[in-house]
């Protein structure tokens, strides 16, 4: 059962990630004017925190060919809702080429809706990490294009990663994500991210997290949205003493977005 939840939960995450989650964001106030994603949210796929799989796997190695894994299980997401999921993955390993991953499989959702999920991906490396190049594509029962995410990634050992992601819509339009990751010399952690909408504009996010001795860490993120408005995210996860944790976020606001105005018309003479 546990060789089956990877697979599972990535059909299921590659779904529920497709297009950034601003939730908390939104819900300060910040987030007015980034759009898009729909499509990747539909049947329910928009739920984060898988909290259980229940599934089979079948695992087998063929030589020159590599490692197939198939998955047929169920997740259940935070709202009791259940996603039925099954695929296959093969890895294999070229000389030259690197590490080569492949999953397809199929995604249905509480509301009956079928997505057929098309994984690819290459990873090679760069001699003191590693680059990797991935591209996920999303159908729906009808056989159209829900989606497609893109994403390449570019990680130095000890020193931190850059990862750009593209998402393309069924209608062409198409959203950015630019992140970097760069570890600090106190052990901390700075990510910088811009995400760039279908209209061109832009929202970043910088955030610094420290990570505690005893267990959790602490985040602190600077948000300004494509309209201008700015404010603060601050989370910290604590470790409790009987082994779970505590998770703790606040969101202010710190300047409030301009006030669009109509110009009044000319006087008629």
């Amino acid at each position: 059962m546990r060789k089956a939840f990877p697979l599972g939960l990535a059909l299921v995450f590659v779904v529920a990630s497709a297009y950034p989650s601003l939730a908390q964001f939104r819900r300060g106030g910040f987030g007015g004017g980034f759009r898009g994603g729909a499509g990747f949210n539909r049947g329910g796929f928009g739920q984060r925190g898988i909290s259980n799989f229940n599934g089979t796997t079948t695992r087998s190695y063929t030589p020159g060919e590599g490692i197939t894994r198939t998955t047929d299980g169920s997740a259940t997401g935070p709202r009791g809702n259940t996603f039925d999921v099954n695929g296959t993955t093969t890895r294999s390993y070229t000389p030259g080429e690197g590490v080569n991953r492949t999953t397809t499989g199929t995604v249905t959702g509480p509301g009956g809706n079928t997505y057929d999920v098309n994984r690819s991906a290459n990873t090679t490396s760069n001699g003191n990490g590693f680059d990797r190049t991935s591209t996920s594509t999303i159908t729906n029962s009808a056989g159209q294009n829900v989606g497609t995410k893109t994403t390449t990634t570019d990680y130095t050992k000890g020193t931190g990663y850059t990862k750009d992601t593209t998402f393309t819509g069924p209608n062409g339009k198409t959203t950015t994500v630019d992140s970097s990751v760069t570890k600090n010399t106190d052990g901390s952690f700075t990510k910088d991210k811009t995400i760039t909408g279908p209209n061109g504009k832009t929202t970043t996010v910088d955030s610094t997290l420290t990570r505690n001795p005893e267990g959790g860490f602490t985040r602190d993120s600077s948000v300004t949205g494509p309209k201008g408005n700015s404010g603060t995210i601050d989370t910290t996860v604590t470790k409790n003493p009987d082994g779970g944790f505590t998770r703790s976020t606040t969101v202010t606001p710190t300047t409030p977005a301009p006030t669009e105005t109509t110009p009044a018309p000319s006087p008629t003479p």
